[in-house]
């Protein structure tokens, strides 16, 4: 699982209450990220796992949030799809979360994607691809191109 695979500090230890940051862009790839945001909650209760469409408080300027949970994660998932690879915001957030090149974990999950299709900055990145017994799984790690 993506979990295990990111060496994730533990609760209460310095950076254990980093949230994990989950990037998507798009209907298809945002559903990803829900389910994704919700399998880490389940099955790490001290990781916070954070997604915009369900953690952002509704009345509060979005940017502050956004800026402010980009500043404390050195990981994120891009949930990556055809349609968004090169989508700005995604973008945006891998760059802002690769912010610390020696501390930052930036992993993208490839759906329906090969290693080969991503360009840089993506293809800077170990991404995995979902399996169909187990999709939370990093075992199986993109070859780069």
């Amino acid at each position: 699982m993506i979990a295990a695979r990111l060496k994730f500090p533990a609760a209460g230890a310095a950076g254990g209450d980093m949230p994990v940051f989950v990037s998507w862009s798009g209907d298809r790839s945002g559903h990803v990220a829900s389910a994704l945001s919700a399998l880490l909650k389940a099955t790490m209760p001290g990781v916070p796992a954070w997604t915009s469409q369900q953690d952002l408080d509704l009345g509060h300027p979005w940017h502050d949030t956004l800026r402010r949970v980009l500043d404390t994660s050195q990981y994120g998932i891009l949930c990556l799809t055809p349609e968004n690879l090169n989508a700005p915001w995604l973008l945006f957030e891998a760059g802002a979360i690769s912010k610390s090149i020696e501390a930052a974990h930036v992993v993208p999950y490839l759906l329906n994607v090969k290693g080969a299709d991503l360009a840089p900055p993506l293809s800077l990145f170990q991404g995995v691809l979902p399996t169909r017994t187990a999709p939370g799984d990093c075992s199986r790690a993109s070859p780069r191109p």
